[in-house]
């Protein structure tokens, strides 16, 4: 429990200072203490599910994208809603946003994404890949998805 309040709160603080901007995060910023945080676990019956801190920050980082959204347009917003469909979509994209951020601090590979991380349409560019990084990949299960040999 104290290890998810820590990448939460670390995620809160960040956009609450403005240093991460919440429709847009810059990954790099993240410490390597909180990234280990945001990750796929297999649980002992063979299921692959996000850590509560992994579903904790995304869905914070999606409602405050919403809201800072919702501000630009029309003002402070009343209320703000989300379809099931879209906290999925949201959760998974920033697995994914974070598993390339250490596929790229391992040097495997560089990516941009284009639009808000959290939309179903927004793009992840990927380039200069480097199939033989010299450190090896730091998430072993996000070598069990993807395999460069």
């Amino acid at each position: 429990m104290q290890q998810e309040q820590n990448a939460l709160y670390w995620f809160m603080h960040m956009v609450q200072t403005g240093a991460i901007n919440p429709s847009t995060p810059d990954m790099s910023l993240v410490p390597d203490n909180i990234m280990s945080q945001i990750l796929w676990e297999e649980w002992p019956d063979g299921e692959i599910l996000p850590t509560q801190a992994a579903v904790n920050v995304s869905y914070f980082l999606f409602l405050s994208s919403k809201i800072a959204i919702q501000i630009r347009r029309n003002g402070l917003a009343k209320q703000v809603t989300a379809a099931k469909r879209e906290l999925f979509i949201a959760l998974e994209k920033f697995l994914i946003l974070a598993g390339l951020e250490n596929l790229k601090r391992d040097g495997v590979l560089k990516y941009h994404i284009k639009g808000l991380w959290h939309d179903q349409n927004a793009g992840i560019l990927t380039f200069d890949l480097n199939p033989h990084p010299e450190r090896p990949a730091r998430s072993q299960m996000f070598s069990k998805f993807f395999n460069f040999n």
